[in-house]
């Protein structure tokens, strides 16, 4: 009897194993929810998605169209449960569930849910019938996470997560409720969404220390990617004892890359540190004139030349079409010659000329610290060849600004050429036939030397006991780089040194604020500090004179600080390093009574 039921039971089991054998395939038409956690697995050119585990046939293959990839709605939506309609009123494909309702509409790149418009992340389309959409933007309708491997693409989602959006909350904290005069206040953001995706954060009032006593009302506010709101306030209370003056406070803790508010006059009455200049025999090509482009096709700027040479290029493109600018060497030899590419940034294409130059000497930098990734080009006996292809690829669109630095070597002499063209224009096989253009009578060509300068300070050891500055790129202290326009022949003043490398080392002294100073009106750029790239400013630029940007600040001893950069196009020199001692009270100790 008992050997009966083991036998009963054993063939039970093989009738089910053959069973799952057989199963065939299941078309989307089948699916039901078997849980309430879903993974579904979508592979490139594929018909076959994987939902939790069991293989579906899709009605339409994934598609990677203009870098976007795609998979049909409506075998999307059947995995998901959503109910499928289309609206021949509106052309609208819609997908329904108790919580959303999502339109769709082909040739557009707009989605309405719930009744409000989102963008999506590539345009809708129509492959044979079957309306196409974005995965991405698929899994943020929908809420649910999203993975991309080489071969697959991997949704989870909970049957929770289709539930209603709910808006943020904002949230914040203060560490203290009452503050001294100049004392620093730190916030901590605490807000929090249910999809965690608070897409922007407006605080007000959220100073980073107040200097007249009173109470105070921060505010803050928090949006989700749904566009819902929501807002919080805390009122402090800051007393009447003074911690920092506003002077000292800004000093202190204005952090590294952003800027803080300064007399400007007041600049003038530090000591100016004195130094010499130590050349180094490397020749710099600058390209600014012609500095805003008409349309013309033409040669901006050529020479020929060997050895270390720099190239800068500062062009705005104010004509009714696309540019491009090539620079293109040229060997007039029997035998090959090699280009090595040094170091270089580009900044742009960009809407903002000041960005654009910020841009390139902040990429510049940190290329020509780590200088010994370079590549090398070789150029055949007689051949024209384009020898930065980043700077010849970027399509220079009307209004747009672009700045490139680059640095190479050439073991023989050859003739380069910065080309202006017509988007569509080969500049090699035109190369021959183009004119040079003619320079706009306001900014800088030509060829220099002594492109990089290594300044040494003379006469003190440490500076920063006292308030001291740096002067660079005027007249008096920064002697001006003289050079020749090869294409006229005559004379050229690289005025203000824009292009220059210049190099230091100094020693500073403890509590020491090293910051830049503007004084000539708007600079935009960056500096190699310590070999760090430290930008003038992170989020904005030195307006005047009356702001300065910081670049570091030393500890409890003397340091050696090493300062390195480029001044940078579409800025306004001179400038001034500033060397200001400071000093910060401890936050528990007690104020001088001025009576005693």
């Amino acid at each position: 009897m008992k050997w009966l039921v083991k036998k009963n039971f054993i063939v039970k089991v093989l009738s089910i194993i053959l069973i799952i054998q057989v199963l065939p395939i299941k078309s989307l038409e089948d699916i039901e929810a078997s849980s309430s956690i879903h993974t579904l697995v979508l592979r490139q050119n594929s018909t076959t998605f994987t939902h939790n585990g069991q293989a579906l046939k899709a009605v339409q293959p994934v598609t990677l169209k203009n870098g976007v990839t795609y998979a049909p709605l409506s075998s999307l939506a059947k995995v998901y449960q959503f109910n499928i309609s289309f609206d021949p009123n509106t052309k609208e494909s819609i997908v329904k569930n108790d919580a959303l309702e999502i339109r769709f509409k082909a040739n557009t790149s707009t989605i309405r849910v719930n009744g409000r418009t989102v963008q999506s992340s590539g345009e809708l389309f129509t492959q044979q019938g079957y309306l196409m959409v974005p995965v991405r933007t698929w899994a943020e309708l929908t809420r649910s996470t999203f993975a991309v491997t080489k071969d697959s693409i991997t949704f989870k989602w909970k049957d929770s997560y289709l539930a209603p959006n709910t808006a943020p909350i904002a949230a914040f904290k203060t560490d203290k409720q009452e503050y001294r005069l100049g004392e620093p206040i730190r916030y901590t953001d605490q807000s929090y969404d249910d999809e965690d995706q608070i897409v922007r954060r407006t605080w007000k009032g959220n100073e980073p220390a107040f200097f007249k006593p009173g109470d105070y009302t921060i505010h803050l506010e928090v949006e989700d990617r749904h566009g819902l709101k929501n807002s919080v306030r805390h009122t402090i209370t800051v007393t009447d004892v003074q911690l920092h003056s506003e002077e000292e406070f800004y000093r202190l803790f204005t952090p590294v890359g952003d800027k803080f508010p300064i007399a400007g006059p007041s600049v003038l009455e530090f000591e100016p540190i004195a130094y010499t200049v130590h050349p180094e025999n490397v020749t710099f090509v600058r390209s600014n004139s012609p500095e805003h482009l008409n349309g013309e096709e033409g040669i901006a700027y050529q020479d020929t030349l060997s050895g270390l040479i720099r190239f800068n290029t500062h062009n705005q493109n104010l004509a009714n079409q696309n540019m491009r600018i090539h620079l293109i060497a040229t060997n007039p030899h029997r035998t090959s010659a090699l280009v090595d590419i040094r170091a270089f940034g580009q900044g742009g294409p960009t809407t903002f000329v000041s960005t654009s130059g910020k841009t390139a000497v902040s990429r510049y930098l940190t290329s020509w610290m780590n200088s010994r990734k370079h590549s090398t080009i070789r150029i055949q006996a007689g051949q024209s060849k384009i020898i930065v292809p980043e700077v010849n690829e970027s399509l220079l669109r009307s209004g747009l600004t672009m700045t490139t630095y680059t640095d190479v070597y050439t073991n023989k002499e050859l003739t380069f050429s910065i080309v202006v063209t017509a988007a569509d224009t080969d500049p090699i096989e035109v190369l021959s036939e183009l004119k040079s253009l003619k320079r706009d009578g306001k900014h800088i060509r030509g060829t220099f030397h002594g492109a990089n300068r290594t300044l040494e300070v003379v006469e003190v050891e440490s500076v920063g006991y006292a308030p001291q500055r740096l002067v660079i790129g005027d007249t008096e202290f920064d002697e001006i780089v003289q050079g020749v326009d090869r294409i006229t022949g005559s004379r050229e003043l690289n005025r203000g040194n824009q292009g220059i490398l210049y190099t230091t080392k100094l020693q500073v002294a403890p509590h020491t604020l090293v910051a830049l100073n503007a004084r000539g009106g708007h600079y935009a750029g960056a500096f190699l500090v310590n070999g760090q790239v430290v930008h003038a400013t992170d989020t904005s630029i030195l307006r005047n004179q009356h702001e300065a940007g910081v670049l570091y600040r030393t500890g409890f001893y003397e340091e050696t600080v090493e300062l390195s950069f480029v001044l940078a196009s579409g800025s306004n020199l001179p400038l001034h390093v500033l060397f200001l001692p400071v000093y910060e009270k401890q936050m528990d100790e007690e104020p001088v009574n001025e009576e005693l």
